[in-house]
């Protein structure tokens, strides 16, 4: 077991809800209504809660005084706290639409109208993973949510945005906002790299971060022109990259994607449909010269003229037919002159998925897009209170899969552990259950079959809502009794 993935294995939901909210009595609130929601993430509030806890969580959410990064103010120190003692990390950042459905015009208060049937808003998150071994989930450093300012309904909702998170002058500010103040916030820790999908290809982020020295792995979206540093000559990136020897060529098993309608059509358009296959890679690195945009769409003048970085390609040979074959120009500030430190830059680009993860953890694995909280406000600070759940539902699954020793009273309590020895009675329980198999019988509860491999959000969601409602009927008998 790595030293991150044993830190996981001692941490407790409650804690990283500590947060100091002006008041004792709204921490131990806080705190009551994570540990509530971590035991069922996926269920309806009435399942959670009796009525009075009911009642309790709407005054919570609907409490003006309350401040979403308040909230998460201990996560984000215990997240701090652990990168420290694992000391080499990797910060991935992305953004993500929050959706809700909009049925009849109505408009939620203060959300953005997205299309005729969808409303909601977006969010730029920064998840800190460990970069030795497997990439243990350290926790959640940066979350803003965000609005553009043309899909608002009126100026109080313009109003709000602006008052809570501040305005941005462009889509990139949210990326070296969220660079430096993550950088910043891991101050002391010399082993940072930030990872970045093709959205955070431009010629200010990278320059941007060359210059306050970030080191960085960038998934490049466009194929710019550059000159070879010694003969100046002018080719694009994947001109100057095909010319390159072969450093080493894998076999890598891609997993099947579909194209469903559920998917945005953003995402559909930046993650394709595919099929499941075994795709062979050849992988190339070089160091090149990128110039200035000559027509930007805003003034440039105070970035250098060109940048110099190094590029690492994985490039699939001989795809299926119809398939696009598979394509990472990554730019890096990461040594590229080995073999073995080139593949490294692709190793710890593949650890950015986890961030996909992690935003399915909150959208499925805790329903939150399925939440019908009526205004801005409540939905933002249930949010704020589902940000660590989900992260440690990640947790959870990370442990079953590197940890799978660990006993079960890690993720489920010896009542629930009781319950699930009874509800499914098939399974070949061992005398002293581990993590993986309560995580395995949990997926079992939620209709998951062996053949179609690890479960996924939704199946894990629906098999702890079971598990509530079976431990709630087992309470009820309990004190009849």
């Amino acid at each position: 077991m790595s030293r991150a993935t044993g830190l996981l294995a001692a941490t407790d939901l409650r804690e990283e809800a500590d947060s100091d909210l002006g008041d004792p009595r709204r921490t131990e609130r806080l705190k009551s209504l994570t540990a509530a929601l971590g035991a069922a993430p996926s269920a309806s509030y009435p399942s959670v809660f009796n009525s009075s806890e009911l009642e309790a969580y709407y005054r919570f959410v609907r409490n003006d005084q309350i401040v979403f990064d308040d909230i998460l103010q201990a996560h984000r120190d215990n997240t701090i706290a652990r990168a420290r003692t694992v000391g080499s990390v990797l910060l991935i950042h992305d953004t993500t639409e929050f959706n809700f459905p909009l049925r009849d015009e109505v408009l939620r208060d203060g959300l953005c109208r997205f299309s005729s049937k969808r409303q909601g808003f977006l969010a730029h998150a920064s998840l800190v993973v460990s970069s030795d071994g497997p990439s243990a989930p350290l926790g959640v450093l940066g979350f803003r949510p965000f609005a553009h300012t043309k899909q608002l309904a009126n100026k109080k909702a313009v109003r709000f945005w602006d008052t809570q998170f501040g305005a941005m002058d462009s889509e990139y500010d949210r990326w070296l906002e969220a660079v430096s103040e993550t950088d910043g916030a891991l101050d002391g820790i010399d082993d940072i790299i930030h990872l970045m999908d093709r959205e955070a290809d431009s010629y200010e982020l990278l320059a941007s971060m060359l210059e306050q020295d970030h080191r960085f792995i960038v998934r490049l979206g466009q194929d710019r022109n550059t000159s070879d540093p010694d003969t100046e000559e002018i080719v694009s990136i994947k001109e100057a990259l095909i010319s390159q020897p072969v450093l080493a060529r894998r076999r890598v098993e891609l997993s099947a994607r579909t194209g469903s309608d559920r998917r945005t059509l953003s995402s559909r358009k930046k993650h394709p449909a595919r099929g499941k296959r075994a795709a062979k890679l050849e992988f190339r690195a070089r160091t090149v010269r990128v110039n200035k945009p000559k027509r930007p769409k805003k003034d440039l003048s105070h970035l250098p003229a060109s940048i110099e970085i190094n590029v690492v390609e994985a490039l699939e040979t001989n795809p299926p037919e119809g398939e696009e074959p598979v394509r990472w120009i990554l730019a890096t500030t990461e040594p590229i002159s080995e073999v073995n430190a080139a593949l490294q830059v692709v190793d710890h680009y593949r650890s950015r998925w986890l961030i996909e993860e992690y935003f399915k953890a909150i959208k499925t694995g805790c329903a939150y897009t399925k939440r019908q909280l009526e205004s801005v406000h409540t939905l933002l600070l249930a949010l704020a209170i589902d940000i660590p759940i989900a992260w440690h539902l990640l947790v959870m699954r990370h442990l079953s899969r590197h940890a799978d020793n660990l006993p079960a009273s890690v993720a489920v309590s010896p009542a629930q552990l009781a319950i699930l020895k009874a509800a499914v009675k098939k399974w070949k329980w061992s005398e002293n259950p581990t993590v993986r198999e309560v995580t395995l019988a949990i997926a079992r509860l939620g209709g998951h079959l062996k053949s179609n491999g690890e479960p996924g959000w939704q199946t894990l969601g629906r098999g702890y809502q079971s598990l509530l409602v079976m431990e709630v009927g087992w309470r009820a008998a309990m004190e009849a009794q």
